[in-house]
């Protein structure tokens, strides 16, 4: 009986090892990455009607997002917008997640998560969150907080 404890303990210990092996390169990927290229063709929207929230999927369209030099014992990266321009980001890598963070001084903010999950290959699990609110109140119009979800993959560029 002692020894097939002892067998069971053994085996026990040798699986969580394992398990925490393949997990840490997860990890481990994440805390290299150097860029990414994202691209999200799902979204989910929710607007406010008469003060009830409403969700709508959308799809179709793509979102595409791209974070440059990135460095993760700095927490910073460049996201490179639509014209060409950047903007400095917030980036953090907690467990088996990686976000970027971007905060505007209009309150807009937009974090995309990657998830040590990989999909299609070499890419990895992503979402991208959108929020924003300028309140304007006109006659005949009154604008509602924005508050978008976006579904999709990034590729990672690491660190050699």
């Amino acid at each position: 009986m002692l020894n097939l404890r002892s067998a069971f303990v053994a085996a026990f210990g040798l699986a969580l090892l394992a398990s925490s092996a393949r997990a840490q390169s997860g990890a481990d990927i994440l805390a290299g990455v150097r860029a990414l290229d994202c691209t999200f063709p799902v979204a989910t929207t929710v607007t406010w009607k008469n003060d009830v929230p409403e969700p709508r999927v959308r799809s179709g369209a793509t979102l595409a997002l791209k974070v440059s030099d990135i460095e993760v014992s700095e927490s910073s990266g460049k996201v490179v917008n639509g014209n060409g321009s950047e903007s400095e980001v917030t980036v953090q890598v907690y467990g088996w997640n990686l976000h970027v963070l971007d905060s505007s001084r209009s309150g807009r903010l937009a974090v995309t998560s990657v998830f040590a999950q990989k999909v299609n290959g070499e890419k990895f699990k992503a979402v991208h969150t959108r929020t924003d609110y300028l309140p304007i109140d006109l006659p005949g119009f009154k604008s509602e907080p924005e508050v978008t979800q976006f579904f999709g993959d990034c590729a990672v560029t690491v660190a050699k």
